[in-house]
């Protein structure tokens, strides 16, 4: 899952980019949007909640007490051994264990947190911070029945330092609410308006047309899948909710006879083409519910694939590109830079080359031009021989 600019209406499943909602499994797992979330909810208990940029929760059933890992804890019921490295040492601050747990595959990209602005450590400079997230806190407040069920302290602390090391953002003052809001609401409790009062005004109806806000509204009955709607199964939630006439679809509001079809669990809308898993079929969704498949194959040159999000029939062929002051594009996708201005290897066969294949190399000479700053491709060397 990924922040969408235009709304959460698109999700990946096996590097396929799909419409929400999405049912896999005879309906053991599904992906949907309500409110301000992207939910992922399994019949065995676990759960997922994405807000976009500003909140992710995680829901685990008891059976996995003690037997997860990671930047939550492990779950033993046990504060003190939480910040458990991957060998199982205790982390000696925030930092080194946020590190212990870096993803390998971003190993190459500077994580640091950076220094903590001296004077977000002073209580007596955020006392405007503390003003503005009061309203967490406030026992006469819009969350005062929410206090018994969820402490806000921990919320309140956490909105102080936020939008204090934020220079008070208003932006920011209006996620850390939301955040005690939501773990309100999932707590069953009830929550008063309170975005008028904190200058947190959503504007619905401008970011998602047909759409209106509510304090505690749900999408369930109201979406393009409604007869397998998984939304149902939450408690309410603040957000955006479509207008009387309009149903959810994907991150939209639109009219039900626009709704599109369902197919294999996923979502396609009206005028979607494409192909099955094997790209033995290739399917298109007319109106609701009406979708027609026919047989159909990849030409002979090309192959059944997943690129870029999309299932496709492609060619196996790829295309190595260098231009310019020299840019180069990999036969993978990776893009590289720099002005060196010798001769060098652009491309050649290396390791098992079978007899039937022939071997080449490509040689590029890189030169001055103009100025001795930049430099540009002046001369290409081709060489072809048959292997063995």
């Amino acid at each position: 899952m990924s922040q969408d600019m235009n709304g959460y209406s698109a999700v990946k499943v096996d590097e396929e980019i799909r419409n929400l909602p999405v049912y896999l499994d005879s309906g053991r797992v599904s992906v949907y949007s309500t409110g301000q979330f992207i939910y992922v909810s399994t019949d065995f208990g676990f759960g997922v909640s994405y807000g976009g940029s500003w909140q992710l929760n995680i829901v685990v059933p008891a059976d996995y007490n003690g037997v997860v890992c990671g930047l939550c804890g492990n779950f033993n019921g046990l504060l003190e051994d939480d910040f458990l490295t991957p060998s199982g040492v205790l982390a000696p601050s925030a930092d080194q264990f946020g590190t212990e747990w870096m993803v390998e595959d971003d190993m190459s990209y500077d994580c640091g947190g950076g220094d903590i602005p001296g004077y977000c450590q002073d209580e007596s400079t955020t006392l405007i911070s503390q003003a503005l997230c009061e309203i967490i806190r406030d026992s006469q407040g819009p969350f005062s029945f929410c206090h018994g069920s969820v402490d806000p302290m921990a919320y309140f602390n956490n909105c102080v330092f936020d939008v204090c090391i934020s220079e008070n953002s208003n932006d920011v003052l209006c996620h850390s609410v939301q955040a005690y809001v939501s773990a309100c609401q999932s707590a069953n409790t009830v929550v008063y308006p309170w975005r008028e009062i904190a200058s947190c005004v959503m504007d619905c109806s401008s970011n998602i047309p047909n759409s209106h806000y509510e304090v505690c509204g749900t999408d369930c009955g109201h979406t393009c899948a409604s007869s397998i709607d998984a939304s149902c199964e939450h408690t309410c939630s603040e957000g955006c909710f479509c207008d009387e006439g309009f149903v959810r679809s994907g991150g939209l509001c639109i009219p039900v006879e626009q709704c599109g079809c369902l197919y294999d669990g996923f979502y396609y809308n009206i005028g979607e083409q494409f192909w099955d898993s094997t790209c033995s079929q290739r399917c298109q969704c007319f109106a609701p519910n009406d979708l027609r498949c026919s047989a159909s194959v990849c030409p002979p040159t090309m192959n059944c694939a997943v690129r870029n999000g999309h299932r496709d029939c492609y060619s196996p062929m790829s295309t190595c590109t260098v231009w310019g002051d020299p840019h180069y594009i990999t036969f993978d996708g990776a893009v590289a830079h720099f002005q060196g201005t010798c001769s060098y290897e652009i491309a050649q066969t290396c390791g098992n080359v079978t007899d039937n294949d022939l071997e080449f190399r490509v040689v590029a000479t890189n030169r001055h031009r103009g100025n001795m700053v930049v430099s540009f491709v002046s001369a290409v060397d081709v060489w072809l021989s048959q292997h063995g």
